[in-house]
């Protein structure tokens, strides 16, 4: 089954990248679905460390509820800062004679104030196929991910377009190979902001789930500006159903290319 855009880094990022509760004191995180599985409402509260210098705490809620019915799939997110998002998606299949497609509406906004967001687009899904198209109706900047899977490769791509400008903003591009089982490499580059054709960043992933309960991963990146390299390393161990524990290793170097000149005089 192919895998979206969001998730095709998914293996590295649950690993390595899950640093949205460093630094906290306190998470708590509840999840609640209707027999039926119909409806579900889940909640999160994390509280930082405090503050080495001021002692400030920081604490942030989020509630987010979701619900089925019929073709119809709705999201409602809410968070203490005041913003709130809404999406809905409707499977179009019969309508339109196209398997797989569904309509995507969402908006977004904040109860402090200003302009709401909404964005209109569509989605298809086979099973080697994922493709999304989402459209801010007042900017026309238009996100467009691809992602396809062809044997054990899977490709994937991303673009921030500028329709009322026809440009491209940024794009991204992808690949993931599953060499063995419980074994994926992958490969992503970042292009700069607003020069799609240059050179930016590249990220460079490998991660083994070398038993049930071992999983070891690393990943290196390299700026082709500046030259700059991060290299991250990481060993997570099950010990059972309730407990797992993760090491991990960060490491940032800067890499100095040194060139030599030769002046001749005639």
């Amino acid at each position: 089954m192919a895998t979206s855009w969001e998730d095709l880094f998914k293996f590295n990022t649950e690993l390595l990248n899950d640093d949205y509760n460093k630094g906290q004191a306190l998470v708590i995180k509840t999840k609640a679905k209707s027999s039926d599985n119909v409806t579900e409402i889940s909640t999160s509260y994390k509280q930082s460390v405090p503050d080495a210098k001021t002692g400030d705490i920081k604490a942030a809620f989020e509630g987010k509820f979701k619900s089925t019915q019929g073709i119809h799939a709705h999201e409602i997110v809410a968070k203490n800062d005041g913003s709130v998002s809404y999406e809905l998606k409707s499977n179009i299949s019969d309508l339109t004679k196209v398997k797989g497609l569904t309509s995507v509406l969402s908006g977004s906004g904040s109860s402090l104030g200003g302009v709401p967001a909404f964005k209109v687009g569509a989605e298809y899904s086979n099973a080697s196929t994922k493709a999304k198209a989402l459209a801010n109706v007042r900017s026309l900047h238009t996100v467009v991910t691809l992602s396809h899977l062809y044997k054990t490769y899977l490709f994937g791509a991303y673009f921030n377009i500028d329709l009322k400008n026809q440009g491209i903003i940024n794009n991204e591009l992808g690949f993931v190979w599953n060499p063995a089982s419980g074994a994926k490499f992958g490969i992503q580059h970042v292009a700069a902001e607003n020069k799609p054709l240059d050179l930016g960043k590249f990220w460079f992933y490998f991660s083994h789930a070398a038993s049930a309960s071992n999983t070891i991963g690393s990943e290196f990146s390299y700026e082709w500006q500046s030259k700059k390299v991060d290299a991250k390393l990481a060993v997570s161990h099950k010990f059972n159903d309730a407990t797992s524990g993760k090491f991990k290793v960060d490491q940032t170097l800067t890499l100095m290319l040194l060139s030599s000149t030769s002046t001749t005089v005639l």
